[in-house]
């Protein structure tokens, strides 16, 4: 089974944390433009035996800023760390013809059905183990930019 995690920018203190994601409801805001929260949830555990489901331990959840949400790819860089949606990656082994060193960010293409690079299709997801992350487009954004390589 694949794991399916989470990162977000938590509003209090701005540190990214990682786990499930949870939008909830809170009705006691409503009309005062916060009728939602976005959480990352932390040590959850849900057990499912008995054809029952319950949380088993007590969460630690996060309100993060639903703009820097982004989903776990289920694919490691070149140094072992989780690659998400919104991270900027450097690959400069040529793992192409057409590419020798280039930055890209990581992106969702539900036409292809896989996460891959933002702007073009020369780089396939398999080829990700051998790229690093370098950033994120909320931190670095500037790594985009051409000819700025960290």
């Amino acid at each position: 089974m694949r794991e399916i995690l989470f990162r977000g920018k938590r509003i209090a203190n701005d540190e990214w944390v990682s786990g499930y994601y949870v939008v909830r409801k809170r009705p006691y805001f409503k009309g005062k433009g916060a009728d939602f929260e976005h959480i990352i949830c932390d040590n959850l555990v849900i057990d499912d035996s008995n054809d029952k489901q319950f949380v088993d331990t007590i969460p630690i959840t996060y309100s993060v800023d639903p703009e820097t949400v982004g989903q776990y790819t289920g694919l490691t860089d070149v140094n072992g760390n989780k690659i998400f949606e919104g991270d900027l990656c450097l690959c400069d082994r040529n793992i192409s013809k057409h590419i020798d060193k280039k930055v890209f960010e990581i992106k969702f293409d539900p036409e292809a059905g896989f996460f891959g690079e933002s702007d073009t299709s020369n780089i396939c997801p398999s080829d990700f183990y051998m790229c690093e992350i370098i950033g994120n487009i909320f931190d670095t954004p500037e790594f985009l930019k051409a000819g700025e390589m960290p």
